[in-house]
């Protein structure tokens, strides 16, 4: 049954009477009485003139006009017809944050929420439900889903492990999907931001605030002979609280190192401590609470703690200057064989291998002192923080130095540098000691520093092992390499193809992946390190918004004025077209 909106219109019913009247009582005329009707062109309009109402049969016309007459009566009433309210598609942002995740007797925002995204599946107004994951990015978890199954389906792959949340930008990518047609539910355990204009969102924030206790930072770096660790853990609570870190070796379960730590609300305290045994990762642990995920850190060695070098060189005193600089950097093994770095003042006579870098040092005999100025390529890996000020740099000019110039002395080159096929490079050193003060200045190990340093960011692994959940790392492969296996915390495997020695590895786990090559596996460790999302006191219940407001009415209800308008204009034509007729045969 329709409902009116505006049911006084029915008033201009009036109408109806009065046409009636019209065609009723249309024809008064009086009787008069004449000689002849020969000269009257229609003698039948004589027959239905008369004081007195009589029986007739009315025209077609009366009947059209008050058909029109009604039908714009009902439009001006606002015809409304209720539509089915399943036709509306929903569109469910979940909160994909790991604060999700936190236990409260049993039961996480992440468990209520799936009980209520079955529940939005089942409302009569909810024709289908799409899903969106807000985590570091929105992702479309599920496409329109219209039965428990496939949704119960879709949702074991909503995790909870992100350490950030999406919700404007998933709010967004909703909006653009649906567009003002779709419902969209946002499911968090925090409030918004901003107080909810749209009409078609609503928010539920299922959360609740309690105390949490977690690890926010863990790193581990090369120190003397041994590696420093560092972690950080934080009271997020309103109380004083304790609680045990213990320090293990990954693979046993004895501790080697245990530390009770009082923590005062919102304390931090940080636990340094060194390690001897360089190569096996460690497990930091502290005591459960309600958020598990911050409760462990596994920390790596550097990868590069070791640059394999090789020096030959044949004049002594250039090579105790060149080994004293080059040694004086981290993680500096001097080698003799299969050299990631080959010093050396002798023109090799073979390429080198793959992997391997040269240096060849270019002594001469008829040096000349150069003052400067000095044009230095800054861009240049070799010369970042390089000064020359005061520097008197010895050096010939008998012999040719191929490649691109890094330093030059007006037209000389002193360093060049020629890129080979596999990233590595074959670089040029022009130097006369006996003739320059370069050794013994503080550019000199600079020089080498930044030489190694260059050629440690190049080699094949990850630049850091000890990294931030959600922070994607980049793999440099080895050259040859077209594709890797990664294996995930989860011992789940994955390929991933090789572009330009390089690929990026999904990190959003935490625990310890393995990269695997032909020859050699690599590692890093993710941990669960976000303040934000530790923080559990910012967690808050409510809802937010309803869906049931206007503009949701007026899409669930169907307004039918226009159509009995548009019969009403077809039945006008109708009309006019009769008219037409009837004038053109007279009869009007």
């Amino acid at each position: 049954m329709p409902t009116f909106l505006t049911p006084l219109a029915l008033i201009a019913a009036a109408a109806i009477p009065a046409l009636a009247a019209i065609y009723l009582l249309r024809s008064r005329l009086r009787r008069k009485t004449v000689s002849s009707l020969m000269l009257w062109q229609n003698q039948g309009i004589v027959k239905k003139g008369g004081t007195r109402i009589k029986k007739i049969s009315l025209p077609k016309t009366f009947y059209l006009e008050l058909l029109i007459i009604l039908l714009l009566v009902a439009a001006a009433m606002g015809p409304t017809f209720t539509t089915s309210k399943s036709s509306r598609p929903a569109i469910i942002i979940l909160d994909d944050s790991y604060s999700m995740r936190a236990d409260n007797n049993g039961v996480s925002p992440r468990d209520l929420a799936i009980e209520m995204v079955s529940k939005i599946l089942d409302d009569k107004q909810v024709s289908s439900v799409r899903l969106i994951t807000a985590g570091k990015r929105p992702y479309v978890l599920s496409h329109q889903v219209k039965d428990q199954a496939t949704l119960m389906d879709a949702l074991q792959n909503w995790h909870c492990k992100s350490p950030s949340d999406s919700l404007d930008a998933a709010l967004n990518l909703a909006n653009s999907i649906g567009g003002r047609r779709a419902l969209i539910q946002v499911i968090s355990d925090k409030n918004p931001d901003t107080p909810l204009e749209d009409v078609h969102i609503q928010w539920a924030a299922l959360g609740v605030k309690l105390a949490n206790t977690a690890i926010i930072n863990a790193s581990r770096t090369i120190y003397e002979n041994n590696d420093r660790c560092m972690v950080e853990i934080v009271n997020f609570g309103d109380m004083t609280r304790e609680t045990d870190v213990s320090f293990l070796f990954v693979g046993r379960d004895k501790p080697f190192k245990k530390v009770n730590a009082r923590l005062e609300p919102n304390q931090r305290k940080q636990i340094i401590f060194s390690v001897q045994d360089n190569f096996s990762p460690i497990t930091v642990q502290i005591n459960s609470d309600p958020l598990g995920i911050d409760n462990k850190a596994v920390l790596l060695s550097d990868p590069y703690r070791q640059l394999p070098v090789q020096f030959d060189i044949r004049s002594q005193e250039l090579e105790k200057h060149v080994r004293e600089a080059v040694l004086a950097a981290e993680g500096i093994i001097d080698i003799n064989k299969q050299p990631r770095l080959y010093i050396t003042d002798k023109v090799p006579e073979t390429p080198p291998d793959a992997d391997q870098w040269v240096l060849l040092l270019v002594e001469e005999d008829k040096p000349v002192s150069y003052t400067g100025p000095y044009i230095v390529d800054h861009t240049h890996p070799l010369t970042q923080g390089l000064s020359l000020d005061g520097i008197i740099w010895g050096a010939g000019t008998g012999h040719e130095m191929p490649g691109d110039p890094v330093i030059l002395a007006g037209n000389i080159p002193l360093i060049t540098d020629t890129a080979l096929l596999n990233s590595n490079h074959l670089l040029r050193l022009r130097i006369s000691h006996q003739a320059s003060n370069l050794a013994q200045m503080p550019a000199w190990p600079i020089i080498f520093c930044n030489l190694t340093d260059w050629i440690k960011s190049l080699m094949p692994g990850f630049r850091r092992t000890n990294i931030r959940l959600g922070t994607d790392p980049v793999f440099y492969a080895p050259s040859g390499i077209s594709q890797v296996t990664v294996v995930k915390p989860d011992k789940t495997e994955k390929q991933f193809n090789i572009s330009d020695n390089q690929v990026i590895i999904e990190n959003q786990d935490p625990g310890i992946y393995l990269v695997k090559t032909k020859k050699k596996t690599y590692r890093f460790a993710s941990n669960a390190l976000s303040i934000s999302e530790s923080d559990l006191s910012r967690c808050k219940t409510g809802r937010y918004g309803q869906w049931k407001e206007a503009d949701t009415v007026r899409k669930t209800y169907f307004r039918a004025a226009w159509i009995f308008i548009l019969i009403a204009v077809g039945l006008l034509i109708i009309y006019q077209l009769i008219l037409s007729r009837m004038v053109s045969r007279g009869m009007a």
